[in-house]
């Protein structure tokens, strides 16, 4: 069974059994990059506060269906993720993650997100995650 819940403005479809879920993952043709002098200044703002981030491949997901359990996504760019907060790229990274919890205890693996990450620096989060390469 799948749960949708929305937190803190992010989507989440949770597995609530045990069981294998079958997921369709479809790949689209990769949309053009818009032309928007909005994109370009606001990375440039976001690398003049970090000088580490850089631009690279990422999947991003385009649709999400949860009866089906299809997924659809294409390949885009970091700079179209980071963006985002402030300039319509619609782009969300195809991001993974699980939680592990220790035998036979209450414990589980957790982990602080460093300051100078762009999303949701210093909180903490679920370990392992990270994004899905394309």
């Amino acid at each position: 069974m799948i749960e949708h819940v929305r937190v803190g403005g992010v989507d989440l479809w949770l597995a609530t059994s045990g069981r294998d879920l079958p997921l369709v993952i479809q790949r689209d043709a990769p949309t053009a990059r818009p032309v928007n002098e909005d994109i370009d200044a606001r990375w440039a703002a976001l690398c003049a506060l970090n000088p580490k981030l850089f631009d690279g491949p990422i999947s991003a997901v385009r649709a999400f269906d949860p009866d089906s359990m299809c997924l659809s996504w294409a390949p885009s760019s970091y700079k179209m993720l980071a963006v985002q907060d402030e300039v319509d790229t619609n782009t969300w990274q195809l991001s993974v993650t699980a939680l592990l919890v220790a035998c036979n205890t209450q414990r589980v693996l957790i982990g602080k997100r460093s300051d100078r990450v762009h999303t949701y620096p210093s909180l903490w989060e679920f370990g392992p995650s990270g994004g899905v390469d394309p």
